[in-house]
């Protein structure tokens, strides 16, 4: 998501350097009127970057391509590289390689630094090694940096959930629809955490309220999570080629949903076509986050015992098999 609207000095300090990724000074003589062509584009692109980030969707990318307002909150707009696919390095070799940049933050923070972009980054390479307590901890720890990122962090609302701190998640995303009544991505993680703690019918009754539409799939996600679109209509877009967006988000919250249902072996087969889609670890900050949240789910849920589904997420909306007389 982006954040709230942040001081100049601290969008300078999350974007690093004002030279947008891929975009290089020449370093050899073409003349000064062309070398003052290239900063004048530079210049635009910052400038389109800063304003797609601080009023573009919030939690990812537009269907016409991941523009930059994928980095979803300008605090943390440079902590998140794209993951390494499984197939580019070993699971335990990744780990090692964001448990080391975790050791040099914290050698940072000890040393007295107190920029909210640490504790940001430190808090995501908890989050991507499962440590759910030590993320929840360096988020807070960035709310009480900047209390203004007390609404619009949805980071937090997520490791909340994988926490299984329900109430306390849904309290997190009710309060980022106080801040971005548009984006359904938001609303359908309120439902999730709402879903969990007094079941799918009652939490259906209190699904987020929206006017404005959003963009593709969350539409229509959100219409299956409310009960108004059958989920198998869904599911068959996620095999349309070329929609990598829409085949990564379908995916993941199918998951998630399915999940919740306690139709364990869907679930599965649903996260692992999102964790298997190699779109949203190229395509910018927010997808990048997201496949780690795919990844974890996904990784858990491979970890259980491979029995019968299960209704841990009471969906007492599911029809009742008549009771042995």
């Amino acid at each position: 998501m982006t954040a709230a609207a942040q001081p100049a000095e601290a969008l300078r300090r999350s974007l690093g350097s004002p030279t947008p990724a891929g975009v290089s000074l020449p370093h050899c003589n073409h003349g000064v009127a062309r070398l003052r062509r290239l900063r004048g584009a530079q210049l635009a692109l910052v400038c389109a970057f800063l304003m797609t980030a601080i009023g573009g969707p919030a939690w990812s990318q537009k269907p016409a391509g991941p523009p930059s307002s994928e980095q979803r909150s300008p605090t943390v707009a440079s902590g998140a590289s794209a993951a390494q696919s499984p197939d580019a390095e070993s699971r335990e070799r990744r780990k090692q390689r964001w448990l080391a940049e975790r050791k040099r933050l914290s050698n940072r923070i000890e040393q007295g630094e107190r920029d909210v972009s640490l504790f940001s980054r430190r808090g995501d390479l908890a989050f991507f090694c499962g440590d759910f307590s030590a993320a929840l901890q360096d988020y807070d720890r960035m709310i009480e940096l900047d209390p203004r990122l007390a609404r619009s962090h949805w980071r937090r609302g997520i490791v909340l959930y994988f926490l299984e701190r329900y109430g306390e998640s849904a309290k997190q995303f009710a309060a980022y629809h106080q801040f971005d009544a548009v984006d359904r991505e938001n609303g359908l993680w309120y439902f999730l955490a709402r879903a969990r703690q007094i079941g799918i019918a009652k939490a259906r009754r209190e699904m987020l309220h929206y006017t404005r539409p959003d963009r593709p799939p969350m539409n229509e996600l959100y219409r299956v999570y409310a009960g108004k679109l059958d989920p198998e209509r869904l599911r068959g877009s996620v095999l349309e080629a070329g929609q990598h967006a829409k085949l990564f988000y379908t995916a993941l919250y199918l998951g998630l949903y399915f999940e919740l249902q306690g139709r364990r072996r869907d679930a599965a087969a649903m996260l692992q076509t999102a964790v298997a889609s190699r779109w949203p670890q190229q395509a910018g900050y927010g997808p990048s986050y997201m496949w780690h949240v795919a990844r974890l789910r996904w990784q858990q849920m491979i970890r259980r015992k491979p029995d019968a589904d299960s209704r841990d997420g009471r969906d007492d909306t599911a029809p009742k098999k008549p009771s042995p007389r």
